[in-house]
């Protein structure tokens, strides 16, 4: 998440269109990498019957982000687009994901 927040903060110091490109392609390509090196780990760590809980957890942590996403709009009503961007970047820097746990 590190690797997403940071591109996320920079957001608020672009001037032009390359810029937001730039940033653009670093999200991605962080996805990129991350997701399979994600999924690697848990089949490296679980057995077959437990991968796929395993994910699952890990995606609830996914759709928290994604509801807490939903508020964003009102969050920019209220306080603009600078905060919500800190806000956002700031999520992604600072979370971790501890509901994995060995058994």
């Amino acid at each position: 998440m590190l690797l997403q927040g940071i591109p996320i903060l920079f957001l608020l110091y672009t001037s032009n269109q390359i810029h937001y490109i730039l940033i653009s392609g670093i999200l991605g390509s962080d996805t990129a990498v991350v997701y399979p090196a994600f999924l690697a780990a848990i089949a490296d760590d679980k057995t077959v019957n437990q991968r796929a809980e395993s994910i699952g957890v890990s995606d609830y942590v996914g759709v928290r982000a994604v509801l807490l996403v939903a508020f964003y709009p009102i969050l920019t009503d209220a306080y603009g687009i600078d905060i919500t961007i800190i806000r956002i970047s700031f999520y992604c820097l600072f979370s971790h994901n501890n509901s994995i746990k060995d058994e």
